[in-house]
């Protein structure tokens, strides 16, 4: 694609990610767009940037099984788009947080906020988080990005997270993840 016209590249990118399943952004400019990695061109062209789109290949790969399996489990939600609402918001969540979260532990938090949504969907409460006030007075800056990411699919599904969750799925993240030097 054409990338002279920087605006006109990303409006294309958001026009086309409605229609298709993007998996990344390769390019010699730096693009950001949420929820897509960027992987600069040069890149490509060595052993990093093989391993890079190979990962992201097989990343997709897995969410699209997830996608198959998991709505037969659900009892609330049956929209289609629940999976990728939440890669989305992981994606979101580790470029905000600059850390990467490990395949498996991210189909975890994948699952269990999958359910978490399926179950307050249903009418359920969420479980209390011990310490809250302390987590909060050490983490409340990365507690209110978490909730913002997570805004969006709040309003489509009428749901709320609630602070809770909100520090558990953090805590997950920050048990889990690296610093990473790949751009999202």
């Amino acid at each position: 694609m054409n990338i002279i016209d920087k605006d006109h590249f990303v409006q294309s990118i958001k026009d086309m990610k409605k229609r298709c399943n993007i998996i990344g952004i390769v390019s010699p400019l730096e693009i950001s767009i949420p929820g897509i990695p960027f992987i600069p061109a040069i890149d490509i062209f060595t052993k990093r940037g093989e391993v890079l789109l190979k990962e992201l290949v097989e990343d997709d790969e897995v969410y699209r099984k997830i996608k198959e399996s998991i709505y037969k489990h659900l009892k609330n939600v049956k929209d289609t788009d629940l999976i990728d609402n939440i890669r989305y918001v992981i994606r979101n969540i580790e470029a905000l947080l600059k850390i990467k979260i490990a395949r498996d532990v991210e189909m975890g938090i994948v699952l269990h906020i999958a359910f978490l949504v399926d179950s307050l969907v249903g009418g359920s409460r969420p479980r209390r988080f011990e310490g809250l006030k302390n987590f909060k007075l050490a983490h409340g800056n990365k507690m209110a990005l978490i909730k913002n990411s997570f805004q969006f699919m709040e309003d489509k599904y009428q749901v709320d997270l609630g602070e809770d969750e909100i520090a558990y799925i953090l805590k997950l993240f920050i048990a889990t993840g690296s610093l990473y030097d790949l751009i999202y």
